[in-house]
């Protein structure tokens, strides 16, 4: 995939790859960046250490359909998404209200 399609995910959820689907793991993407050796990264919403990662080393959560057919995505919609893992968009609409 070319980094540059990783872009299409700022505002949608994350998480580092292994870690579990819990609250504590998950952040809202708020930047990326395609720095100087090609490698493309995630900023997330106060990240306490500041730090970018490697978006292929995240795994991405949405609530709509995938911009891309890539593994890494997870989309609460999908029958694969149980309802033992933590689903941010659940919260999100619940602050709207």
């Amino acid at each position: 995939m070319q980094p540059t399609h990783y872009k299409n995910y700022v505002g949608a959820y994350g998480k580092r790859f292994y870690a579990p689907f819990k609250k504590e793991r998950i952040g809202k993407i708020d930047g990326f960046r395609d720095d100087v050796r090609s490698c493309a990264e995630f900023h997330f919403v106060g990240d306490p250490d500041d730090y970018w990662y490697d978006c292929e080393d995240t795994c991405i959560i949405t609530n709509e359909l995938p911009v891309l057919d890539i593994d890494w995505v997870a989309n609460v919609n999908s029958d694969y998404y149980t309802k033992e893992m933590y689903n941010p968009y659940e919260d999100e609409n619940e602050n709207r209200n």
